[in-house]
This record gives C-alpha cells, sequence and structure tokens, in this order.
C-alpha cells in the first residue's frame, strides 16, 4: 500500500461546474497555525468542487491523507464527499466526507484527519472533492501528523450539535448555536427534559386556567356588589 498526500497547490477548481464557489486560502489549522488549504461551498445550493490528476500504478491500493473541516449544516442536507475515477466514470468510488459515513483517523481542534484508502482503477485517475449546502475546508497532511494517530490524542468530537465545527465562524460554531445554553446540556439529560415538557405543560395550563376563573369570579362579584349598592342608594332616596 502507498501513501498519497493533499497538497493545496495541485488541485484546481473545475469549471465544468458553472456554480463552484471555491478559492485557495489561509486557514487555521488544530493548532492554530495559518496554512494554506482549499475552501469550498456554501450554504447555499451551489454544486462546488475542486479536482486533481494522478499518474497512478493500476490496480495498487493508496491511502489518501488530508486535514478537513466543516461540511456539514444543521438541516442535515448537505454534500461533502471525495469522488476517485479513472477512464470510466461510471465506475467511480465515492466517499462521503460527513455524518460518519466514512470514520476519520483523528480528530484535533475542530480538523478530522482523514486517511481514504482506494485502489487505482487505472494508470491516470482523477480525484474530485464536491461540496454543497456547506462550507468545507483542506488542508495538507504531514508524515508527522501521521504519527499522531497511534496514540490517544484525539480530542472529544461534540456529538450533541447538529453540525461540525467550521473555520467560517468566529468561534467555531454559529451564533445561535454559541448562544444557547440547551446545546452544552447533554443529550440523555436534554430527552429527559423533553419528557417533562408534557406534565409541565398541563400543570401551566391549569393554573392559567384556575387564573382565569378567579379573575371572572372577581369580575362578576364586583358587577353583584356594585348592582346591590345602587340598589340599596336608589331605596334609601325614595325613601
Amino acid at each position: 500500500m502507498k501513501n498519497l498526500y493533499f497538497f493545496p497547490n495541485e488541485w484546481d477548481i473545475d469549471y465544468d461546474s458553472h456554480a463552484t464557489v471555491a478559492k485557495l486560502k489561509l486557514l487555521p489549522n488544530y493548532a492554530g497555525h495559518r496554512l494554506h488549504g482549499w475552501q469550498l461551498g456554501d450554504w447555499e445550493y451551489n454544486w462546488s468542487t475542486i479536482y486533481s490528476e494522478f499518474a497512478l500504478d493500476e490496480g495498487e491500493e493508496y491511502t489518501f491523507y488530508f486535514w478537513l473541516n466543516g461540511g456539514e449544516n444543521d438541516h442535515h442536507d448537505e454534500v461533502c464527499e471525495l469522488e476517485i475515477f479513472g477512464e470510466d466514470w461510471n465506475n467511480r468510488q465515492v466517499f462521503t466526507l460527513c455524518r460518519d459515513y466514512t470514520k476519520p483517523l483523528i480528530y484535533k481542534g475542530g480538523w478530522f484527519l482523514f486517511g481514504v484508502t482506494f485502489k487505482a482503477p487505472d494508470s491516470n485517475v482523477t480525484m474530485r472533492f464536491h461540496a454543497q449546502r456547506a462550507v468545507m475546508s483542506l488542508l495538507p497532511a504531514t508524515i508527522t501528523d501521521l504519527e499522531m494517530v497511534p496514540y490517544t490524542c484525539s480530542d472529544d468530537v461534540p456529538i450533541d450539535r447538529p453540525q461540525r465545527s467550521n473555520v467560517v465562524f468566529r468561534k467555531g460554531w454559529p451564533s445561535k448555536m454559541q448562544a444557547t445554553k440547551r446545546i452544552r446540556i447533554p443529550f440523555g439529560r436534554r430527552i429527559r427534559e423533553v419528557e417533562l415538557t408534557y406534565p409541565r405543560m398541563i400543570l401551566i395550563g391549569i393554573l392559567c386556567c384556575i387564573g382565569l376563573l378567579t379573575i371572572i369570579g372577581g369580575a362578576i362579584c364586583l358587577f353583584v356588589i356594585i348592582k346591590t349598592g345602587r340598589k340599596v342608594k336608589q331605596s334609601l332616596s325614595s325613601d
């Protein structure tokens, strides 16, 4: 098995996809250092693609390494994938890089290190990254990065959020998620809170009805007192 690495300068925008939103730019890696990488896609329906071509040994197994950030939205309708094919596009291999369809090697500082293994279908192989409905960022992986893999150095992946951390947001998350206290509640506790909501709603409804009846009763009593007082006054006047 041979290793391949993602080098941003060897990739380009696929202009066959006219809606592509992509740019080569400096991006903060898991340690906060700014490196050259690709950022592609947006939060709309623009199908965005970058590609690179490789001369490989046909039939040989390769593992392709790269760092990925983002690639998910809070509607679960994003596209974040790697496509590999040779002369026959119909026999392409597609690796979905979001929602844990393809397991990453490690997670550090909002970035996932991927090692995608495939068999070269031909001697000339094309790889394409696709993004839609979510911004995806890519940085190169190094041999030093791979040395971290055998050790326990992964950060805890936040599993109680509808999407992955994304460098396009100032703190890694949309402002609404950052401000929502419930997002920090463990998933199990949140389910129990939801289950407790129904009896609370019933109790609130009962209390509201009691309060409303009390107000109506008080209004009726006041009306009766006023009416009685007028009758007494009229009776005294006639006397």
